[in-house]
């Protein structure tokens, strides 16, 4: 019951590699709310520019395959839109397109102006798989219904999704004209992705994140393979170090922890059914970290509180009180039997005491259920003298006053307070031992 107050450091340097900074690069004020350096491109503001300029420059085209805005208002017109296979460019005689295709980056650079590609979805999804906190799988089997109206909140927007593995309904709400949040993403999918949407299978026709990629005549949606994927060429395009979209979700919640402290919150946002499962999701170095700061930070304002300044004197006068033969503290603190201080020895806070009364802890202050013991070499020093004076009092006292008053304090400082130090704070209290003056005979 007595506790042992050890000051904890945070290390100098805490280099944890969180890949979820790193990967910010698609929309560094998304989670982090960090300043956003002038001119810092996205890839969802560079595929929103760059589609808006195209679809601004079809307007106007000559008919020729010269320009890219001719290309693409070909394949609009001609094509239905959808840019084919090389095979079936080949087999048409589209030689003119497959050139011009060539001329302005393959098929993976003008697709993207058209229609989304896996590796053009990837920003999309992690911005909202950011947002969410949500998990890898029911985040990409959005649906295109996933947005639901809030009357009584005007300018937000809910983005309700299913997690098939507890069929629990989830729910997080956002500003309804954010650029980068949900809302403002999945308007901008859903269009983008309009003119692929019938072509998909029924059963997939109201993902939300649908895609077409070169060489493929088929429509399909995100699935674990496709992202897996679209993350290797993500990483190698931004020279990231490779992550898995599965540690995005406690690096978010770790994040929340980290910026607001409070657990529930974050299992609020996690939509947990038991809070022992938001701490296993936190439970990282840098919140460990995080906790041996305020930890530290505590003990040393409750050490500082508690533990008398080197100005005062170590003596203190005590007096008796007539009435219940108790003692009473007329100067700063009382001193007990073995040197050390009691704010208040009639303050009743022991078990079995009242106030008014002398403690019963008293004679062995050290025993207390609310002893605070600082590590410093002095007070080692005298609990190894209270334990070498309780020992040689062993071969002189009576027995029976032996095992009753003084066998369970020498029991307690061995088993129980001395075990806590280490060696190397034991050795500098046994060099403090000399300077501390002689105890008084035990009776």
């Amino acid at each position: 019951m007595v506790q042992i107050i050890r000051k904890s450091t945070l290390p100098d340097a805490l280099e944890i590699a969180e890949q979820l900074r790193e990967a910010a690069v698609l929309a560094p004020t998304i989670v982090l709310k960090e300043p956003r350096p002038a001119g810092f491109p996205t890839d969802i503001a560079q595929l929103r520019e760059a589609r808006d300029h195209a679809r601004k420059q079809s307007v106007s085209c000559t008919g020729s395959l010269e320009s890219l805005a001719d290309l693409l208002a070909y394949i609009e017109q001609r094509l239905g839109g959808i840019i084919p296979t090389d095979l079936e460019l080949r087999r048409s005689g589209q030689y003119r397109v497959l050139t011009a295709l060539s001329r302005f980056g393959g098929q993976h650079a003008v697709e993207p102006l058209l229609y989304p590609r896996s590796e053009s979805l990837l920003p999309y999804y992690i911005a909202i798989l950011i947002h969410t906190a949500g998990n890898p799988v029911p985040i990409a089997e959005l649906e295109c219904d996933c947005l639901h109206a809030l009357p009584l909140l005007d300018g937000r927007r809910a983005l309700v999704w299913c997690k098939r593995r507890t069929a629990h309904v989830q729910r997080r709400t956002f500003s309804d004209d954010a650029p980068f949040e949900p809302p403002s993403l999945v308007r901008d999918i859903i269009a983008w992705s309009a003119r692929i949407r019938p072509m998909a299978p029924i059963e997939l026709r109201d993902r939300l994140f649908l895609f077409k990629d070169k060489g493929e005549s088929a429509v399909t949606a995100l699935t674990a393979s496709s992202i897996e994927y679209a993350v290797k060429r993500f990483c190698a395009r931004h020279s990231l170090p490779r992550f898995n979209v599965a540690a995005i979700r406690p690096s978010v919640l770790s994040s929340y922890y980290r910026s607001g402290g409070d657990i529930w919150a974050v299992r609020a946002v996690a939509n947990h059914a038991h809070i022992s499962t938001t701490i296993r999701y936190v439970d990282s170095p840098e919140v460990s970290a995080m906790h041996r700061k305020t930890i530290a930070t505590l003990q040393a304002a409750f050490l500082g509180h508690v533990i008398k300044p080197a100005a005062l004197s170590n003596t203190v006068q005590v007096t008796r009180v007539k009435d219940n033969d108790s003692l009473q503290n007329t100067a700063a603190e009382a001193v007990s039997f073995f040197g050390f201080g009691c704010s208040d020895p009639l303050a009743g806070v022991a078990p079995g005491t009242r106030r008014g009364e002398l403690c019963t802890n008293f004679m062995g202050c050290f025993t207390c259920p609310n002893a605070i013991i600082s590590p410093d070499p002095v007070s080692v020093a005298r609990l190894l003298q209270a334990r070498n004076h309780l020992r040689e009092a062993a071969a002189t006292l009576h027995p029976a006053r032996w095992s009753v008053v003084y066998a369970p304090q020498l029991r307690v400082l061995e088993e129980d307070i001395l075990t806590r130090f280490s060696s190397r704070q034991l050795s500098a209290g046994e060099c403090k031992l000399a300077g501390l003056p002689p105890l008084p005979e035990l009776r």
